[in-house]
């Protein structure tokens, strides 16, 4: 008896469904089956396809991954992307590469693949209909003078270019993020939820505030080596991301204070992260810090005694979205919210887009041709 599987000779592939029918999907031989609306379509077999490493491709290929590989890591952090004018056939993945394939920067071949790889761009995180925080860009340092600073702005905050001694190894390292919620005489829920429908006019009772922040530490940030892929790897990372986030809903009834609204999980904030309980009636601000003595930062990263040698230049980058949803009975309804990020991180999204980068990025994933180096910057 003769066997019905499929034969295993390499330039001899089962087409899928019924030719007799008329819907065959797949190769036989040199031909090729599909389907295009309703149609069938028969083409002839290309084995030798042309070289898929022009400089543009490469280009727009290294984009796409950079966008990707954000993309991955915010859904292993179970960050939600969320985006309003997603169709009905598309995914949370695909509406994300829509939006931000062409803000993306372009990634090496050699930190493709590394987890230490910032993969920073000023993404769009959602897209919908409530009125957000606008993102202010490159903010360094702390946030002192506040008073100066608009409403109803995030700040992604961070010192630049720190170089601790071994006099300051007690000294903290701080970064975080934070909203200016303005005058409030009281630590509780009920009040920062009022300051916060004062500046929004669409947060209604119940809506959510989320607030990300992606920190990591770089060393020679503007040097060759810190963003060079191609031939340093990632030298200029200290430690991977990290992704932490707060987390209420809006209530402006509840008297609850902060410190029992942590204690009891009315506000949500992730292992590592604190937030400023003082600071909401001090100084105005609601804020989600990263802040450990340098020596801790140390010993958690490489293990051991502080060597302050090895910190010499080490910026302290973050970047950081403040996001409002709402649960309705058609969806999830968001603010637009872009990326803030602080100078470390802007330093080194600007550095990629130079084009000493993108040669080296084209360099590293084998370009076929350089359009760059004969002095056509490629637009893709």
């Amino acid at each position: 008896m003769r066997s019905s599987k499929p034969s295993n000779h390499p330039y001899l592939t089962m087409a899928k469904g019924n030719m007799l029918l008329g819907y065959a999907r797949g190769a036989v031989g040199n031909l090729v089956f599909s389907r295009v609306k309703g149609n069938e379509v028969t083409k002839a077999r290309n084995r030798q396809p042309a070289n898929p490493k022009t400089s543009k491709q490469v280009y727009q290929r290294a984009k796409f991954l950079n966008a990707v590989n954000f993309y991955k890591r915010g859904v292993q952090n179970l960050f939600k992307f969320a985006y309003e004018d997603k169709t009905q056939q598309e995914s949370d993945f695909n509406a994300f590469m829509r939006h931000n394939v062409s803000r993306a920067v372009p990634v090496g071949k050699g930190a493709s693949t590394d987890s230490m790889y910032p993969a920073i761009s000023n993404w769009i995180t959602s897209v919908g209909s409530l009125n957000g925080p606008q993102a202010v860009i490159g903010h360094s340092g702390g946030i002192d003078g506040g008073s100066s600073l608009q409403y109803g702005r995030c700040y992604a905050v961070g010192e630049y270019n720190v170089s601790p001694t071994a006099e300051e190894a007690h000294d903290t390292v701080f970064c975080g993020v934070a909203i200016r919620l303005g005058t409030i005489t009281a630590s509780t829920v009920g009040a920062i939820s009022t300051a916060l429908k004062t500046q929004f006019a669409d947060l209604m009772e119940g809506d959510i505030v989320t607030i990300t922040m992606i920190n990591q530490f770089m060393q020679d940030i503007g040097t060759a080596g810190s963003l060079a892929p191609s031939t340093s790897g990632t030298e200029g990372a200290v430690n991977a991301p990290r992704w932490g986030f707060c987390q209420f809903r809006i209530d402006s009834a509840s008297t609850k204070t902060v410190t029992a609204a942590l204690a009891d999980g009315t506000i949500y904030v992730s292992e590592g992260l604190t937030l400023d309980t003082a600071g909401v009636t001090e100084e105005g601000w609601l804020r989600v810090d990263y802040v450990k003595e340098w020596a801790g930062f140390y010993e958690e990263i490489f293990g051991g005694t502080f060597d302050p040698d090895a910190f010499q230049n080490v910026s302290v980058c973050v970047a950081a979205v403040i996001t409002f949803s709402r649960e309705t009975p058609n969806g999830l309804r968001v603010s637009t919210q872009e990326l803030s990020t602080s100078e470390g991180y802007q330093q080194l999204i600007e550095m990629s887009k130079t084009t000493a980068f993108t040669e080296s990025v084209l360099q590293s994933w084998g370009a076929a041709d350089m359009a760059i180096l004969e002095g056509g910057f490629v637009q893709a």
